[in-house]
């Protein structure tokens, strides 16, 4: 198995144990690449970091200065369309070979055929080729990434190494009532004018009590809702975009998801505190389950998001951290689970749970799935900004 970048920044002594857990869980939290979230903690500096992703990928590093000030000619290889799937921005062309900066390079695929030169690759910081994307292609780029570069240009980037609570001391588990304490450092920004997006974001996803939710539990029970009889067919990403609701929404995610698994629940997410929003495929007393919580970043299920870009898809180990939410949902633990986070704005906002049942399997690739966990984080976007606008009007 490839050694991950973590690992080596800790072998070769760049940083800390405790730096790498750290800035897991805020990777966690807030989404994007480890680098980025080393570089915003300042546990590492640019150059060091991409040297050791270089170093992992067998591949030459990119630096700034690579990505700027590259001729028309060059960036004119690739279209918009191309460059934003791939995260790739050509940097140089030396006779009709073309080198290119990537976040990975798995995900060059068929770029020698499309573009009929030689492809060579090189590894380059995430916050980066962002930044490259927008300055040739328009690709609007987080205002997150924005932040960061701009304060590595100016030299401003401010040691921010956060104390980290160990899993044993944050007392969540439903028998012990207790609540969650904030484990890694808020890199948030805001809108900057009226009601700030998390604001409104809270309201959206204040933790329900019961019968306080924007719908009525369905009468026939845990299983999928149904068009009316009739009516047209309509797909997950419509009934998505349609939504008026976040339980629109969960309804529409979860009746897409069990087509595919036995059971889905997702969760909304505070203060690293994971609370049930809605599930299908499974009977669970609403009045018991709405006072359930769960800690995200340890001490859960949901710490196996830990690295990989926040994805898990496997077993369940065998570990009381990870077999107690199946205690206190008093449902039977899983063969195969599948993890995913749900961002919305740069912020960790819900999880996404399946499984196949004691003893069934999860049909389908985990790539459909990143992407249904994606499309549901724009929806959100989009609901924050319907509210925003009800909100001031």
């Amino acid at each position: 198995m490839r050694k991950r970048v973590g690992e080596l920044l800790v072998e070769r002594e760049l940083i800390t144990p405790l730096e790498l857990d750290q800035a897991l869980k805020a990777q966690l939290i807030f989404g994007g690449h480890l680098g980025t979230c080393l570089i915003e903690l300042d546990f590492i500096d640019e150059r060091s970091f991409g040297q050791a992703l270089a170093e992992l990928h067998g591949l030459r590093y990119a630096g700034p200065g690579n990505l700027r000030g590259v001729p028309p000619e060059v960036t004119g290889r690739f279209s918009w369309n191309l460059a934003e799937k791939h995260k790739a921005v050509p940097i140089a062309l030396e006779d009709n070979t073309l080198v290119v900066a990537v976040v990975d390079p798995r995900n060059l695929g068929r770029l020698s055929t499309l573009t009929g030169c030689k492809i060579v690759p090189r590894i380059a910081p995430e916050f980066r080729v962002y930044e490259a994307l927008e300055a040739y292609y328009g690709i609007q780029r987080s205002p997150r990434y924005v932040r960061l570069c701009e304060k590595l240009s100016r030299g401003t980037v401010r040691r921010e190494k956060a104390a980290v609570e160990s899993p044993a001391a944050t007392n969540l588990d439903p028998a012990h009532g207790g609540s969650a304490a904030a484990t890694a450092t808020d890199l948030g920004v805001e809108f900057g004018y009226g009601k700030s997006w998390r604001d409104v974001a809270d309201e959206l996803f204040r933790f329900d009590e019961p019968g306080d939710h924007d719908v009525q539990p369905d009468p026939r029970g845990a299983g999928p809702r149904t068009e009316p009889a009739g009516a047209p067919a309509t797909s997950v990403f419509q009934r998505m975009s349609r939504a008026e609701s976040k339980d629109e929404l969960a309804r529409a995610v979860l009746d897409h998801a069990t087509a595919h698994m036995a059971r889905a629940l997702l969760f909304s997410v505070r203060s690293e505190t994971a609370a049930p929003w809605d599930w299908a495929g499974v009977d669970l007393p609403r009045q018991r389950v709405y006072g359930l919580r769960f800690p995200v970043t340890g001490g859960s299920i949901f710490s196996l998001m830990l690295g990989d870009d926040g994805v898990y898809r496997g077993p369940v180990p065998d570990q009381p951290h990870c077999r107690w939410i199946y205690a206190a949902l008093q449902i039977d633990a899983p063969q195969e689970v599948l993890l995913l986070p749900v961002y919305l704005n740069d912020r960790l906002a819900a999880i996404f749970y399946g499984d196949g049942g004691p003893q069934g399997r999860i049909r389908g690739e985990t790539e459909s799935f990143v992407n249904l966990a994606r499309r549901l984080g724009l929806a959100l976007s989009m609901l924050v900004l319907k509210m925003k606008i009800r909100s001031e009007s």
